[in-house]
């Protein structure tokens, strides 16, 4: 019997039959060991490795997907209960009289507190069960790896996972840029300077200013201007410590690149130039932000696909996310990684549809922001999904054969997406103009790809998804 499946569908099959747990400790992946399944909660790369959040776990990878090693959920002691009596010192006389400022939150600072405890009885206390220490979010910055976690600040490399500061504090989110490292808690900034080595007794993060909320999302740019994403914009705040609001809405992503930043924002993209946010253009269907490699990728971008631009207001769709849901993306070593339900998956980036065929959606001209929420959206079209697989079954001495076809349609509605109210012929116009240019991209980006296929069953399976995407805009005139 013989079965025939295209190269695509035949190593996310295998990805996801055979992915399996790592190991207890670091330990370089084996040969024939696949790429890691389950849920990945975000993907960034860091002196040519790349590093990964999943499943309460860090794990890093080289630039072609070998994995170096892991960092696996360490148990800390949990908080002691101390029977204070009179005359007991605080924390900050303690830190006074050995010689560092009352504030610190080194690791040299925590350690001098707790040897003094231990040698005063009056301070003794009963520990609690140990916990495990839970990876928030990761960031890249000063030459090293960077993860924000239940139990402070860790340092991430493939020999080893080290705290560094901030032991204790439950961190939602840390970012660096800008020569700076910058950590949030629920109510707290923090943020340390990263130039030149490590000091002896850890990286020394100071507290800059109260939060009014946990923070959705952490930037740096490259002034060292802390950006913060809350429930109810974005909050701008310098080295001093100075903030002030400089947008209003909800957003979704937020990354800075150098100098610049985006924001994903309920009605568009928008730019940060250093003094104020202003709108770049229309938000594909995404939610997750990464900086790029090339100058035609500066910034890329997943959710319903996978998406890049060099400037954050044209976006093009790739072919690598068609039909995929991605949560994370990363380029390192001039690859692009992708984080889908299938695990952690090569991109093919880089050809797009040929030269002097502009796509349609770049002739759209942005409307105009919106100073009030938008209305939920009432309607939108449909992601339209299909697959087809062919099995045949013959026999070598007989004079029979038996072919098998198997079809299924997936149409997906994005009923989270907000567009402007809807209420009149024109804002269904402009939605079915802009669908129309979705669909004329994914037809060139087809195409391209058909003619470029080595595999006669890869060429056929981008034909396929050219004919749907003519066949819905056919159907849309």
């Amino acid at each position: 019997m013989t079965h025939r499946r295209s190269r695509s569908a035949a190593a996310l099959a295998g990805c996801a039959a055979l992915c399996a747990g790592l190991p207890a400790r670091a330990a370089a992946r084996r040969p024939d060991e696949p790429l890691p399944s389950g849920h990945i909660h975000q993907i960034i790369s860091a002196n040519g490795h790349l590093l990964a959040i999943r499943d309460g776990e860090i794990l890093i990878f080289a630039a072609d997907g070998t994995r170096l090693g892991r960092c696996a959920r360490p148990a800390v002691p949990g908080p002691r209960r101390a029977r204070v009596r009179a005359g007991a010192p605080d924390a900050a006389e303690i830190l006074h009289d050995g010689g560092l400022p009352d504030d610190d939150s080194t690791l040299a600072a925590e350690e001098l507190i707790e040897d003094e405890l231990e040698r005063d009885p009056r301070r003794r206390g009963r520990g609690s069960p140990a916990r495990s220490v839970v990876p928030r979010a990761l960031a890249a910055g000063g030459g090293a790896a960077w993860a924000a976690t239940s139990d402070g600040v860790y340092q991430v490399d493939a020999q080893r996972c080290a705290r560094v500061a901030l032991a204790g504090r439950d961190l939602a989110a840390i970012a660096a840029g800008g020569g700076a490292l910058a950590a949030a808690s629920d109510d707290q900034l923090f943020r340390a300077e990263l130039t030149g080595a490590a000091p002896a007794g850890g990286w020394w993060f100071r507290p800059i200013a109260a939060l009014p909320g946990r923070p959705r999302a952490l930037a740096v740019d490259g002034r060292g201007t802390v950006l913060v994403a809350d429930a109810e914009g974005v909050l701008a705040i310098g080295p001093p410590g100075n903030g002030r609001r400089v947008f209003r809405g909800q957003v979704d992503a937020l990354v800075a690149c150098g100098d610049d930043a985006t924001a994903l924002a309920r009605d568009g993209v928008y730019r940060w130039d250093g003094a104020r946010f202003q709108r770049a253009g229309e938000r594909p269907p995404v939610g997750v932000l990464a900086c790029g490699d090339a100058p035609e990728r500066r910034w890329m971008a997943g959710g319903r696909g996978l998406w890049s631009s060099a400037d954050g207001a044209a976006w093009t769709p790739q072919p690598a996310g068609l039909g995929a849901t991605v949560d994370g993306v990363a380029a390192v070593g001039g690859r692009v990684w992708i984080a889908t339900d299938f695990g952690l998956t090569p991109a093919w980036i880089g050809r797009g549809p040929p030269v002097g065929a502009a796509p349609l959606v770049d002739r759209i001209e942005p409307g105009p922001a919106r100073t009030r929420p938008a209305a939920p959206a009432l309607w939108s079209w449909p992601t339209v999904t299909a697959a087809v697989m062919v099995d045949d079954t013959s026999r070598h001495g007989g004079s029979w054969a038996r072919r098998t076809v198997t079809a299924f349609v997936l149409l997906r509605f994005p009923f989270d997406r907000v567009r402007a109210a809807r209420g009149d012929l024109s804002a269904l116009a402009l939605d079915r103009r802009r669908r129309q240019a979705e669909l004329a991209r994914v037809e060139l980006a087809a195409q391209a790809a058909a003619a470029s296929a080595a595999d006669p069953a890869d060429a056929d399976e981008m034909a396929a998804w050219r004919a749907l995407a003519a066949d819905e805009r056919e159907a849309l005139r």
